[in-house]
């Protein structure tokens, strides 16, 4: 079973069912994080460049910042 399978697969099952989940999956030397699948879409799907983890979510420029303190208030 190759990459596109998986993601054909499980995206569809979980777009299917139209609830939220995390799944991870661990491929090779790859780590894939898919956060938050909603049923409207066939899948939330984060692009994998190089032997780089990257992380599903809103990254912007040339890398995701993690670990950075948020000093928001959402009160």
């Amino acid at each position: 079973m190759n990459y596109l399978d998986l993601v054909q697969r499980y995206g569809i099952f979980l777009s299917s069912r139209n609830f939220q989940t995390n799944l991870l999956q661990i491929m090779g030397n790859k780590l894939l994080f898919l956060s938050q699948i909603r049923g409207n879409r066939t899948l939330l799907l984060l692009q994998i460049m190089g032997n780089n983890a990257v992380f599903l979510s809103q990254i912007k420029g040339k890398r995701a910042i993690i670990g950075t303190t948020d000093t928001t208030s959402g009160a």
